[in-house]
């Protein structure tokens, strides 16, 4: 994984996780859950939370109750796009992809 990266998800199961690195420098996450729920991915870089992160992601299919996390919004790394067809929803039991653009990060010093 690229240095100071940093892709963690919280909710109803640990789905299993894969970086593929990419020539323009970007990360691919591919990300497959065996549980249906509100899941909340974490993304830091160099230990600060990417704008927006924790990011929640709702897995829909059959699987276990769906509960709904406590989320924290922080705001410290700035210029780091998170793109891709499950940023905002994934399937349950089949791969799901998002692009982790870190080619621009930028670390503020603002404290929450």
């Amino acid at each position: 994984m690229k240095e100071g990266l940093c892709v963690a998800f919280d909710g109803p199961s640990e789905p299993q996780i894969e970086f593929d690195h990419l020539k323009s420098g970007n990360v691919q996450v591919t990300y497959l859950t065996k549980v249906a729920g509100d899941y909340r991915l974490t993304v830091k870089y160099n230990d600060k939370h990417v704008k927006g992160s924790p990011f929640r992601v709702p897995i829909m299919g059959v699987g276990g109750a769906i509960k709904k996390p406590k989320v924290i919004k922080r705001n410290l790394v700035h210029k780091v796009k998170m793109s891709g067809p499950n940023t905002a929803e994934g399937k349950v039991n089949q791969p799901n992809e998002i692009l982790l653009d870190i080619s621009k990060a930028e670390i503020s010093c603002k404290r929450i």
